[in-house]
């Protein structure tokens, strides 16, 4: 399926999406403005953790550096920490879902989403690179830390992610 609508079209789907069971807001990240999506969900499988996840949507150009997308995981992953640091209780954790949108996949961005990263100041790093035209999302095949939540961030990546590549948002 085509995206006609180029990225800046799919980052506006992606918001209609986040809106629907998100707190949304639009945030300096990185070397750009990010839509950012709030959440918090409790699971008993989880060992009882309230997860607290942050997706944040950046679009990035074609040519982007591996380094500017760790730097882009790293300040996604400190304002997921920031948001369940403001949670009380004994069982919480946090996961970031940093998504970069792309005009096409790159393959420095196909790399750096594919490989398993580990966590930074305890919260799980989940890289999401998103290829609009053609559409194609690439996302860990597996986790170096919090496996525990594999499922629900894929299901995360499925519904918010994926869902208005499919759409032509």
């Amino acid at each position: 399926m085509t995206h006609p609508g180029g990225v800046s079209d799919y980052v506006a789907g992606v918001r209609r999406v986040l809106e629907a069971s998100y707190d949304v807001e639009l945030k300096e990240l990185g070397d750009g403005i990010a839509v950012v999506g709030h959440r918090s969900d409790f699971r008993l499988r989880w060992g009882a953790v309230r997860l607290h996840t942050v997706v944040t949507v950046l679009p990035v150009p074609l040519d982007v550096s591996l380094q500017t997308l760790e730097d882009y995981l790293a300040a996604s992953g400190r304002a997921a920490a920031a948001t369940a640091g403001r949670a009380r209780g004994l069982q919480v954790g946090a996961a970031a879902v940093a998504v970069a949108v792309l005009p096409g996949m790159s393959p420095v961005a196909q790399q750096w989403a594919e490989r398993a990263h580990g966590h930074d100041v305890a919260v799980v790093g989940y890289p999401v690179a998103v290829g609009v035209e053609p559409p194609g999302v690439v996302q860990p095949a597996r986790m170096r830390t919090g496996a525990v939540y594999r499922g629900f961030l894929r299901e995360v990546v499925r519904d918010v992610v994926t869902a208005p590549l499919d759409e032509g948002a």
